[in-house]
């Protein structure tokens, strides 16, 4: 009796911890996730050249979409392209070892208008290639590139800013061994000192705050 009594309450905490927090973070269009991806050595090479809000360590990006049966996408640039993915495997991309998403959602003061031409400009680019070069203006995307774009051109204003982009070990001269195996497999100069934009520093940025942390 007593351990169906411990399984009836632990269901209950379960079903109270869900449900408190889908009511605490519901996303809405224009929010930006935030997500430590666990890709391996380019990743941590993102993530060692670039500092995050709250110290996170940060590869990727997303923007929510609200579709029209009311179901958020996220719109991301990954893999070979810019595409729509649900939120649901956005969330369960990359997970601690407690299981929890390595993802946090922040949000910006911009009006609801501002915000739809923000998505719907993002929107008009899936399918267009991943910027696997990181290039500026070659059209193409990478993920932080395209959501940088997307709000500076719907706001009419710099959002997000670009700044020279380093492919070095953190305070050496020598460039990551991972950038240097990555670039020359594409045959192409490491693009030092060109800019750019990254997901950590977005995340910085005075025009977003923190609304959701699920880890």
């Amino acid at each position: 009796m007593n351990h169906i009594l411990s399984l009836i309450t632990l269901l209950f905490i379960v079903l109270f911890s869900a449900c408190k927090q889908n009511e605490t973070y519901r996303p809405i269009q224009g929010d930006i996730l935030f997500q430590d991806i666990d890709c391996g050595p380019l990743c941590d090479a993102i993530e060692q050249v670039t500092t995050s809000v709250e110290s996170y360590h940060f590869s990727h990006m997303g923007l929510v979409y609200i579709d029209s049966l009311g179901n958020p996408q996220i719109i991301e640039s990954i893999g070979d392209r810019v595409q729509l993915t649900s939120y649901h495997n956005f969330l369960n991309r990359s997970m601690t070892t407690s299981h929890q998403p390595k993802v946090i959602a922040m949000r910006s003061d911009f009006s609801k208008d501002e915000l739809n031409r923000a998505v719907d400009i993002a929107l008009r680019e899936v399918g267009v290639p991943y910027d696997e070069l990181f290039l500026p203006d070659n059209q193409k995307w990478y993920c932080s590139e395209l959501i940088a774009h997307a709000f500076n051109k719907a706001m009419h204003k710099t959002v997000f800013e670009s700044a020279p982009m380093t492919y070095k070990l953190p305070g050496k001269q020598e460039y990551d061994p991972s950038w240097i195996r990555y670039f020359n497999d594409l045959n192409t100069p490491i693009p030092e000192g060109l800019p750019g934009c990254n997901p950590g520093a977005m995340s910085q940025s005075t025009y977003l705050k923190v609304i959701y942390r699920y880890y």
